[in-house]
Order: C-alpha cells, then structure tokens, then sequence
C-alpha cells in the first residue's frame, strides 16, 4: 500500500512538499492549514495556480485553496470532492465560489 507522500509524488508533487500535506492526516487539520494561506491580492484579478504554485507563493483564492484542501484530502485516503456555486439570476455581482467538501 502507498503512502500520502507516495501518491503526492505521483501526482507531480515534490516529496517534501507531498510530505508536508500527506502529514495533514485530517479535516480539521487540512482546515486549518488552509486557513493560514494569505488570499491573494493580485492586481491583474483571479489566477488559477497549481496546488504547487499556491504553496510557493503563499497565497491564493478560494479554487487555489480549494485545490490544495482537495489534495490534502486526497493524500490522506479520502476522496478530493469540490464543489463550485454560481450566482444566481444571472447576478454578475456575484462570485462564483469554490470549495471542498469533507466527509466521514
């Protein structure tokens, strides 16, 4: 059986880095890794970094933080899900917005 970091690799990540998430061993602990990732300000507006390219700049939006929660996930044996809500009567005000959902 492969290990968190194992599948990291796998997937592209550096070991250390797929070792630092693998070690993230639960929802709560994701949770709170991802809460301490500054959002990003970026002038020229949303970006669509990689799980990798996040944790390098240390900052992101909410599909960034979303992706690197999923991967977290993921490499601690639980299924990444995301879900994305739009806004509703065509309300381009609105955001759409990013998550990733937990279950046990």
């Amino acid at each position: 059986m492969r290990t968190g970091t194992e599948l990291g690799v796998e997937l592209g990540l550096e070991r250390p880095l797929a070792a630092r998430l693998a070690a993230l061993k639960s929802p709560e602990r994701i949770q709170e890794f991802v809460n301490r990732i500054p959002w990003n300000h970026q002038a020229d507006g949303p970006t669509a970094m990689s799980v990798r390219e996040v944790l390098a700049a240390n900052c992101g939006h909410c599909i960034e933080g979303a992706f690197v929660a999923a991967m977290s996930l993921w490499l601690a044996g639980h299924p990444p899900l995301l879900i994305d809500l739009g806004a509703a009567r065509g309300d381009v005000r609105s955001e759409e917005h990013t998550s990733e959902l937990q279950s046990r």
